[in-house]
């Protein structure tokens, strides 16, 4: 008898191997956007949480919260990546040059992120830092004014201005809720509509991520979308909540913010604050 003879494989045997390796082939590739995506909303977790160091570092190094960065409409004209600040108007932001902060105060409210005046690496397209889909990371500052001691800027950006008013007088007023208060307009919109959907008030600062569908067409987006897109110095409102990743048209921002009891507490160490 040969002894050799039961050594191969038979066709079932060939066939049910190969079914099973396109099993996973197939699983592996159906997987990989998921992955992916998994992987890009983890990278700008991560991202995020470094540009609220930043601004917590700038706080305590400047004594004051950088203005945001201006985009061109103009194709032709070029930000500078640096805050728009004092220049009296937007126009002249496009600059090759880093503002004076002792002048004047923000020329816009809402806008990028200044990535090059935080002095942050990573993706940047117009002088602009890009989250993983490849938009600008935004971002809001509090223009409040107590006016008390300084009136020519608002408190948390204009030089010296936060410590002349002191922790009692500064009273940011930027506010995050978990559903649209606008509801089916975009208005101007300074609180939640009830207090149990208050996510977070008094906030200085908020940045911004449109997440992966990117829609820089404000109106071909959801309201909740568009409510943070079109936030202004009589829209105060940041919405942040479950991801809709079904449709294009749902939301899917990530929002994080700077907490201001973290930032005087952190601002009071390095004696920026009294």
């Amino acid at each position: 008898m040969n002894k050799y003879r039961n050594s191969g494989f038979t066709l079932i045997e060939i066939a049910i191997v190969l079914l099973i390796v396109t099993i996973i082939l197939g699983y592996t590739v159906a997987m990989a956007p998921l992955q992916q995506e998994v992987k890009q909303y983890r990278q700008a977790d991560e991202e995020m949480e470094k540009i609220i160091d930043s601004l917590y570092a700038f706080g305590q190094v400047n004594g004051y919260l950088p203005c945001p960065a201006w985009e061109a409409i103009d194709p032709v004209v070029t930000s500078n990546g640096f805050e728009c600040r004092g220049e009296g108007t937007v126009l002249d932001c496009d600059a090759a040059v880093a503002p004076d902060p002792s002048e004047n105060t923000c020329d816009v409210w809402f806008g990028f992120l200044p990535g090059k005046t935080l002095g942050i690496e990573g993706q940047y397209n117009n002088n602009l830092l890009l989250d993983p889909w490849g938009m600008p990371y935004r971002y809001q500052v509090t223009n409040v004014d107590n006016g008390g001691i300084e009136s020519i800027g608002a408190d948390f950006v204009f030089q010296g201005d936060m410590q002349n008013e002191g922790i009692a007088n500064l009273a940011p007023d930027l506010v995050v809720c978990n559903t649209d208060p606008s509801a089916s307009t975009v208005g101007s919109d300074i609180s939640c509509t009830e207090a149990s959907e208050t996510v977070v008030k008094e906030l200085p600062a908020v940045v911004l991520s449109t997440g992966k569908d990117k829609n820089a067409n404000v109106a071909a987006t959801s309201w909740v979308q568009r409510e943070n897109q079109d936030n202004s110095v009589t829209d105060r409102v940041f919405i942040k909540g479950p991801r809709n990743d079904t449709d294009a048209g749902k939301y899917d921002d990530i929002v994080k913010w700077i907490s201001p009891n973290l930032l005087f507490s952190k601002m009071i160490e390095a004696d920026q604050l009294p």
